[in-house]
């Protein structure tokens, strides 16, 4: 079948499920991404470098050379709140996903607002240190680390709710 604004012999691109609109699997997948990659940051990465004191950073100079974790944090969340937005103008307006996409816009201004504050503080702190660490540089940093995971915590956490409020809306629908 084709539509008016398709080209003749041309076949219009469908997502893996028939029609136009993402479901709440691609959600699933997107938000399970987000969820993963931040478990990952919060679990493993921040806590290493703190205990590593003034080794951590030379770590985190090459991360902070590297515009650190924003830009790949921004590009997920973006994608994840576009795609539980279109299912939602699209019509899958259940309690479970309308939660699931609320918190992950929650999810997304907390990362937006508070986390990438935090992650500004430890990236100027460490773009000022100059060759290896001294020992008050390295707990400056990991001070300002500390204090960025707690943010990082609170949003992971969001994301796991709206993770579990998307996984639920399949199960409950």
């Amino acid at each position: 079948m084709t539509t008016p604004f398709q080209r003749p012999g041309v076949r219009q691109r469908r997502y893996h499920h028939g029609t136009d609109q993402p479901t709440d699997s691609d959600l699933v997948a997107l938000l399970g991404t987000w969820f993963g990659a931040a478990v990952f940051y919060v679990v493993v990465i921040a806590p290493a470098v703190v205990q590593a004191g003034p080794s951590g950073v030379g770590f985190l100079q090459t991360l902070a050379r590297r515009y650190g974790t924003g830009p790949f944090y921004a590009v997920l969340a973006f994608l994840t709140v576009a795609t539980g937005m279109w299912m939602y103008v699209a019509g899958a307006r259940g309690v479970w996903t309308t939660l699931s996409v609320g918190l992950a816009i929650l999810a997304l201004f907390l990362g937006a607002s508070a986390n990438r504050i935090a992650e500004r503080k430890w990236v100027h702190l460490v773009g000022t240190i100059r060759g290896s660490a001294t020992g008050d540089q390295g707990s400056d940093v990991a001070t300002a680390i500390a204090k960025a995971e707690r943010v990082n915590v609170v949003t992971t956490v969001v994301l796991g709710l709206a993770l579990l409020c998307v996984v639920l809306s399949r199960t409950m629908a």
